[in-house]
Formats: C-alpha cells, sequence, structure tokens
C-alpha cells in the first residue's frame, strides 16, 4: 500500500544503512530484534518520514517507534518501497559493475603495450652490432636503454597496481549488488509526525528480522591437578545471519526466545452416574466426546486458547493501516521473553563491539570466560569397558545460565571429548563427563574357577569364581574418588545359591517405621547393618553400589549383585582388586550363565 503526504506536509526520505545508526541488536533463536536510531529535520506541523531499504525479512506487525522531544506519532505505515527507486539502484550498481569491468580492460590493454614496447626494446638491444661501435657509443646505447626500460617496467607495474585495485573494486560491488540486493532490501517505512515547532527530531524503529540465528557452544578446560576453581568454561555463540544487512561494530544481545506461546489452560474433570436403561441421557460437556464413559481430557502439552481472551495491541505504535488523528499515549518499550525450556530468564549482553556481516557463515563470538568450582571422580566398568571416564561434578557459580548447547572437552591441557551440556541455573550443580583419562590403566583379568562337590547322598556342585582388576595409575599426580564396578551373578531360582566371599559385604537389613507428617503421607525408614562399607586395602573400601544415593532404594541394596570400589592411588601406584564369589546348586542341575 502506498502513502501520500498531505500536500502542506514535508516527506523526509532516509536510508536505513545510510542514516541510521544500529544501536543494538538483540538476538534470539531464529529471528533477531534491531535498533535503529535516526536524525532528521523537521518543520512544524505535518511531516512525513520515510524510511528506505529494510529488509523483506522484516516482521511487519513488530514494527515499534521511540522518540524523544516535541512531536507526536500520528502514523506509522509499513509498506514495499517505491518500484523506481528499486529498479534504479539496481540499475545503478549494474552500471557500476560495467563501468568498472570497461575501466579494467583499458588498464589491461595498456599493460599489453608497455609489455609489447619492452619486448621491442629488447628487440633493438639484439641488433646493435658492437664489432663496429666504439666503447663510447656502446655506453650510450646502454644507458639509453637502462633508461626507457626502467620508464616502461615502472609504468607496467603502477598499471597492474591500478588493475588489481579496479578487479578488487568489481568483486566487492559484485558482493555488494549480492549480499544487499535492491529487491532484498525493498520494505520501507513511513511516520507521521506532528511537531510543534521546526527543529532536529531524534527517534528509535525496532524491529524484528527473520534469518537470523545463534546456537550457545562451550570449551571446558580442565585441570585436575588445580586445587581451587579448577575448570574453566569459554561461552561461545555461534552466530549466523542472513538478513541482508550488514551489522558493523554493535552492540550485541542474545538470548533463547519464548515466542508466539499462549499458556495452557485446565479443563474441569467431570464425573457422572451411566443410566445402562438409557445411555442417550449422560450429560455432555465441552471436551467430551460423544458415546464416551470417560470425559475428554487434554494432553499436557496441548495449548488451548484461554475463553475471553483478546490480544490488544499498543495504539503508540498505529495499525498498518489505521489512520489516527489523536495523538497517541506514550510508547512503550517492546518485551519479549527470552527463556530456554525451563522458561528461565537467558539474556547475555556480548561484552564490545561487534561485527557481522550478512554472509550466512558461522560467526564464533564469546560471551564469557569463567572458572568455575568442580570435583572430578573417575569411574570404570571393567566387565564392559576397560577405560576409565573421568566425571566432573560442577556448580555454576556464575550469573549466566548455560543453554543447551554442545562442548569441546579438554583435561590437563589434551583433547578428550566431544558432548554437549544440558540447561543449568546459576549456583545450580551438574554433572558432566570429560571423557576418558588414559592414564589410569585397568586390566580385567579372566577369571578363575574351581568346582568342588559336597554331600554323601544327595551331591551339591560348588563353583567358587575369582575375578581380579588390576589397576595402574600412571600419572604424576595422586587421584582420589576412583568408583569401579563389577557385578556378581543374580540367582532367579531358589535351587541356586549365590554367596559373595569377598568383599565380605551383607545384605542390608531394614526396619520399616512410619513417620505420620501434616498431610499423613507415611514414609518408610530403614536402618542398614554395620558392614554397609567394608575397607579391603588402607586406600580401597567396598560397598554395594547405589549405597547412600538418595535416588536408590536402600532395602534392594545388593539384589543387583552390583558392587563398587572407592580406590585412592598415588602417583605410579599400582593396586589389585579381588571379587570372589560361590555359586552352589544340585548335582544334574543344568545352570545357564555361569
Amino acid at each position: 500500500m502506498s502513502t501520500s503526504a498531505p500536500a502542506d506536509s514535508q516527506v523526509i526520505s532516509l536510508v536505513a544503512a545510510d542514516d541510521g545508526q544500529i544501536a543494538n541488536i538483540n538476538l534470539y533463536s531464529g529471528h533477531a530484534e534491531l535498533t535503529r536510531t535516526f536524525n532528521a529535520l523537521v518543520n512544524q506541523g505535518e511531516n512525513r518520514i520515510d524510511i528506505h531499504a529494510l529488509p523483506v525479512s522484516l516482521v511487519d506487525d513488530s514494527l515499534r517507534i521511540e522518540g524523544h522531544g516535541w512531536a507526536t506519532i500520528r502514523d506509522v505505515v509499513v509498506d514495499k518501497d517505491d518500484t523506481d527507486r528499486i529498479s534504479r539502484l539496481t540499475t545503478e550498481a549494474e552500471a557500476t559493475i560495467t563501468a568498472l569491468k570497461h575501466h579494467w580492460r583499458e588498464l589491461d590493454l595498456e599493460i599489453s603495450t608497455e609489455k609489447q614496447a619492452r619486448a621491442s626494446l629488447e628487440k633493438y638491444l639484439g641488433t646493435v652490432k658492437t664489432d663496429h661501435i666504439d666503447l663510447a657509443a656502446l655506453r650510450g646505447i646502454l644507458e639509453e636503454h637502462r633508461r626507457l626500460s626502467k620508464e616502461i617496467d615502472v609504468r607496467t607495474l603502477d598499471l597492474e597496481k591500478q588493475r588489481a585495485e579496479v578487479d578488487k573494486k568489481i568483486k566487492k560491488e559484485k558482493e555488494k549488488l549480492t549480499l544487499n540486493n535492491a529487491k532484498q532490501l525493498s520494505r520501507k517505512v513511513s511516520i507521521n509526525v506532528l511537531a510543534e515547532r521546526e527543529g532536529e527530531l531524534t527517534f528509535s524503529i525496532k524491529y524484528l528480522v527473520q534469518g537470523a540465528n545463534w546456537t550457545p557452544t562451550y570449551e571446558l578446560q580442565a585441570n585436575t591437578q588445580k586445587k581451587e576453581k579448577p575448570l574453566a568454561m569459554t561461552y561461545k555463540a555461534l552466530i549466523t545471519q542472513s538478513t541482508y544487512e550488514a551489522y558493523a561494530k554493535i552492540s550485541l544481545e542474545t538470548a533463547a526466545p519464548s515466542l508466539s506461546m499462549t499458556p495452557p489452560s485446565i479443563h474441569p474433570w467431570r464425573l457422572w452416574v451411566r443410566n445402562f436403561d438409557n445411555a442417550t441421557t449422560a450429560p455432555q460437556y465441552p471436551g467430551m466426546l460423544a458415546g464416551m464413559s470417560m470425559p475428554f481430557i487434554p494432553p499436557s502439552g496441548a495449548f488451548p486458547v484461554i475463553p475471553g481472551y483478546v490480544p490488544s495491541r499498543s495504539d503508540s505504535t498505529g495499525s498498518l493501516r489505521r489512520r489516527s488523528r489523536t495523538p497517541p499515549p506514550p510508547m512503550r518499550h517492546l518485551q519479549v521473553t527470552a527463556s530456554d525450556k525451563k522458561g528461565v530468564m537467558a539474556t547475555f549482553q556480548v561484552p564490545g563491539r561487534v561485527s557481522l556481516p550478512s554472509d550466512m557463515r558461522q560467526h564464533n563470538i564469546t560471551i564469557a570466560q569463567l572458572d568455575l568450582d568442580a570435583e572430578f571422580s573417575w569411574y570404570c566398568m571393567p566387565q564392559h569397558d576397560e577405560r576409565v571416564y573421568i566425571k566432573a561434578k560442577i556448580k555454576n557459580t556464575s550469573e549466566y545460565r548455560f543453554i543447551p548447547g554442545q562442548t569441546k572437552t579438554y583435561v590437563d591441557g589434551s583433547f578428550a571429548s566431544t558432548g554437549s551440556i544440558a540447561s543449568v541455573s546459576p549456583q545450580e550443580t551438574f554433572e558432566f563427563s570429560l571423557g576418558v583419562d588414559p592414564a589410569i590403566k585397568v586390566t580385567y583379568h579372566p577369571f578363575e574357577r574351581k568346582v568342588a562337590q559336597s554331600g554323601l547322598y544327595s551331591k551339591t556342585v560348588n563353583q567358587t569364581l575369582t575375578q581380579r582388576i588390576s589397576i595402574h595409575n600412571t600419572r604424576s599426580t595422586p587421584i582420589t574418588n576412583f568408583k569401579v564396578t563389577d557385578s556378581t551373578p543374580v540367582s532367579e531360582d531358589q535351587r541356586i545359591e549365590v554367596r559373595l566371599v569377598s568383599p565380605a559385604l551383607t545384605v542390608p537389613t531394614a526396619t520399616v517405621g512410619t513417620e505420620k507428617s501434616g498431610s499423613s503421607i507415611l514414609k518408610l525408614k530403614a536402618k542398614l547393618s554395620a558392614n554397609d562399607s567394608v575397607k579391603v586395602a588402607p586406600n580401597v573400601r567396598a560397598q554395594w553400589n547405589g549405597l547412600g544415593e538418595p535416588d536408590v532404594d536402600q532395602k534392594a541394596l545388593g539384589k543387583d549383585g552390583m558392587v563398587t570400589w572407592f580406590v585412592s592411588l598415588a602417583a605410579q601406584e599400582r593396586v589389585t582388586l579381588v571379587l570372589q564369589y560361590e555359586v552352589s546348586y544340585a548335582e544334574g542341575l543344568a545352570v545357564e550363565g555361569v
């Protein structure tokens, strides 16, 4: 839709990239919110300010205008830019490229001419017969040859330099024509302003554009020998943008947005008695399907529209096609909720000034560099994998929220692994796997088996199985909190008995009691036996896997046959763990799995 200014109003034409400065960019996932500031000299009374060359990716209903001074914004219209202007800009750009190409050809011809002159000079020198020329004349010929050669060479070098510069200009203009195609910058904003007096007006426009995106990425540097803040994290934003607007030296904020979301509503859950004599008399309620015996309950992920809710629009910005003669109330800032999947604010101010061309390439921008508290632990399940993994229990002591993203991990200066970080709030503690620690060597030896029989009349087969696990710390520093887990067989038949010999762990006994709370909820308390943890060596303790862990049923310890050792190793120390158990069953019984 085109707009026309009143006959007595002034029309001011501005170009977004030339006349407007980008004050700030809020970068979201798939969108960017730009703030551009302008200055315009207005007359007293009616003025129309046209801002040209805005991108086609502009989201029309996101436009907001903010101004300061003695003027009132009466109307705002977003429309297609003038067709003649777009054609003229495209023609001018193509004409510039054509002229540069013509100039490049002229320089190329001049270079060819100079090279031909240089070749002719060399050819002439080759025709000189030194037998019939005295030395004085020969000296004159050589000096003249040297002078002319130098002149030709200097001109040739200068022409080649000019040609190279023109070549760069051609490439630059082609890139400019491609990236800043006038057809891609074909939106226009018209602002009708009523000024109380003549003077300069300062205002800003805010708008969303599509084609910009960012994802968080992390780099973790773990120093297992450092006592305080042993984990260094570099928090980065991986940014791409193809909005056809170049962002040069701008202030940048990144956020994980929650756009176009409607909060859920809950529906009544109704009960009734079915009349079996007349099944059609059951009451029908909204959300209930005909013939259903239970009401229809919408899924938890559904987002129904709240009845009676009608979204309103601020009068300050004006409808795209509405004309208002009443001065609008003070304009409000655009509020965009930035949150991750947990719905918590996650906005970051990128330090310094950032330049982001519209080239669809990935740009790594550092958000923050953090030193975090961490506790390291090692774990291994050698029955399946003899490699030792290192894990960090990290506390996010920063003010930043970690949004899910990919990570690169380095341990003690060496690359360890790639992975991903989940959502983490400030002051929240989380666990993160740092990869394999090759300095800890674990050997899972073949198990030893001894078979014996007992009993005079009814024979019983007794198998004693011994599993040895050797560990060697090849580090130059000690390690603590090394968790090794292995398993014994679990009997699924009462005729098969499995007894753990070493380590000497006993299955915990539980005394069940009740505790009455204000909500009348009964709680079970388990009192574990004294032999929950066994010291098998000065630096090794053994226990049932899951002992003391809040998410493990303590009354079920040992029923899965899982045994865990906690080992501390000095530098270059070796230790051997022994798991021994007996399997007994009647002779002639076919036992599988042993």
